[in-house]
């Protein structure tokens, strides 16, 4: 262990953490790069890299396969791994009397294939509501686990919230009668820690009744208010056990995503990813809201305070809808062509032409 580098670490994750406000994942993330360059560097001063040393590790990422067995890292793990060391150094050439070589740090940049193979890859299509009750059609009822996981799917339907704001849920914040849930981010892990009410989208009768049937079965469970929605291992009270024993909540994002893959696998489709039911919501919203307005307002529900976030990130086709878009806008132009056509022929036609083709088409 080199101290040097362990007092550096120490002070950097201070940083971030108190500094720039990252959440632990983020961290961890930074952490995981910086001791993978530390074993490339053998544990030598991460202030004495060379440029031959960023050189080599830079065309080392390039080159490593990724534990998911594929030949090489994705584009965006290149580009995740080195940034964050960048951002590293960048911060320690502020520290008093560290030395750094920019020109080294400048050779921890992922090349321009990886930078333009990220930006125009392929879009993925998102799940359609389809997709979503196919899956909730597979998952088993029996159980109190198998339940709790069914109405967890689709709770991400109804509401279109993040993982992070689901798991430190309450029960207290569902508001059953007004079909709404309060994110107090007092208490719920909300994104930049912003309070939300958030209605539940119109997204069918079915997946409001899977929901419904839930929250009821916690509270008559005996779950206090303040007890997790989405326990890590929920359990029945019995009248008038006052235990100290509480329901724990879940640390990370983790279970949830291994409930969605279980979940695919079992109803034969690739798998979803729970944020990508934010998309799946804002293409509906883009086919159901009739004005401006409406669309401001399924936005908003979704916690973004700029329509522009919804349709930027959130609201943008995949390759096929686009093509078939597309293709639909010219079929559509081709007719207005052939009609535009027949309106200057038979306006060329003499009067007595003109009146047999009236004629004709009033008997059609």
């Amino acid at each position: 262990m080199n101290p040097s580098n362990e007092r550096l670490r120490h002070a950097y994750i201070e940083h971030l953490r108190d500094a720039k406000k990252y959440s632990d994942k983020t961290i961890d993330a930074a952490m995981r790069h910086l001791s993978e360059l530390e074993r490339f560097l053998d544990g030598n001063d991460f202030e004495r890299l060379t440029k031959s040393e960023a050189k080599a590790f830079s065309e080392r990422v390039h080159q490593r396969p990724s534990k998911a067995g594929a030949e090489t890292l994705s584009d965006s793990s290149i580009v995740h791994t080195l940034s964050d060391l960048r951002a590293f150094y960048g911060w320690l050439t502020t520290i008093k009397n560290r030395k750094v070589d920019l020109e080294a740090v400048a050779r921890l940049t992922p090349s321009r294939r990886v930078l333009m193979g990220l930006r125009t890859q392929p879009d993925k299509a998102p799940p359609t509501p389809d997709h979503i009750r196919r899956v909730l059609a597979a998952m088993d009822d029996q159980t109190v686990i198998e339940r709790r996981d069914r109405a967890l799917v689709a709770f991400i339907f109804l509401t279109g919230m993040r993982v992070g704001a689901v798991i430190s849920l309450r029960c207290k914040h569902v508001k059953l009668a007004d079909r709404q849930v309060m994110q107090d981010a007092r208490e719920v892990n909300t994104k930049f820690g912003k309070n939300m009410l958030t209605s539940w989208f119109p997204v069918g009768d079915d997946i409001e009744h899977i929901v419904v049937a839930w929250v009821k079965e916690r509270l008559e469970s005996g779950a206090k208010p303040d007890a997790p929605l989405f326990p890590a291992k929920p359990r029945y009270r019995l009248p008038g056990d006052e235990t100290p024993e509480k329901d724990a909540f879940w640390k990370t994002s983790e279970p949830v995503r291994e409930v969605f893959q279980e979940a695919c696998q079992a109803a034969g489709i690739d798998y979803i990813n729970p944020h990508s039911v934010r998309d799946t919501l804002m293409l509906l919203g883009l086919e159901m809201c009739a004005t401006w307005e409406e669309l401001k307002a399924w936005s908003q529900n979704l916690g973004h305070e700029k329509l522009d976030t919804s349709m930027v990130h959130y609201g943008k086709l995949d390759t096929n809808r686009q093509t078939d878009l597309m293709q639909s806008l010219v079929r559509t132009d081709l007719t207005v062509r052939a009609e535009q056509e027949m309106l200057m022929l038979f306006r060329r036609a003499p009067p007595k032409t003109r009146d047999s083709v009236l004629h004709l088409l009033s008997r059609a």
